[in-house]
């Protein structure tokens, strides 16, 4: 199998950090943050305003984001790129993320029929405001209830032995 560095060689910077934020552009992964802040930076923002993009797309610290987009002049965005030296499952898009993905899906066709049902009930997609503990809040009667889906799939599978 080919690494990540063999498969993008040859390749224009500009067009792989073009792809990461077209196909992936809010997603929280480092190589994404660095891709957006590399592009910043080739439409003629200076360093310190694209690795501030950098940072706050959670790539790393703002000094560390500095170093980083300071260095994509030299080396080019794929230069930016460290290989990943853990393979297990955590450190593997495909087996981590998707699955998330489908069960996310899932709960959320559950909990749009159960809000159906009852019509007090009303729920907030919060995935997409940051790095938070809470994927979605449930609202009914003025009482709120954040709603991790990794904590509440599990455990409600778990339901069934208690």
């Amino acid at each position: 199998m080919k690494s990540p560095n063999e498969i993008l060689k040859g390749r224009k910077d500009v067009d792989v950090a073009h792809a990461l934020v077209e196909v992936l552009g809010d997603c929280p992964w480092e190589a994404v943050a660095l891709a957006h802040a590399y592009i910043h930076l080739l439409d003629g923002a200076d360093v310190e305003s694209s690795a501030r993009i950098a940072f706050k797309r959670g790539a790393a610290t703002l000094a560390k984001s500095r170093q980083l987009v300071a260095g994509a002049k030299e080396r080019g965005f794929i230069g930016l790129l460290t290989p990943r030296k853990r393979t297990g499952s955590a450190e593997n898009p495909v087996t981590k993320l998707f699955p998330a993905s489908v069960t996310e899906q899932r709960f959320l066709e559950v909990l749009e029929k159960l809000c159906d049902s009852r019509r007090e009930l009303d729920y907030s997609d919060e995935r997409e405001t940051g790095h938070t503990l809470t994927d979605f809040g449930l609202s009914e009667k003025g009482i709120d209830l954040p709603i991790n889906v990794k904590v509440v799939v599990p455990a409600s599978r778990n339901l069934k032995n208690l």
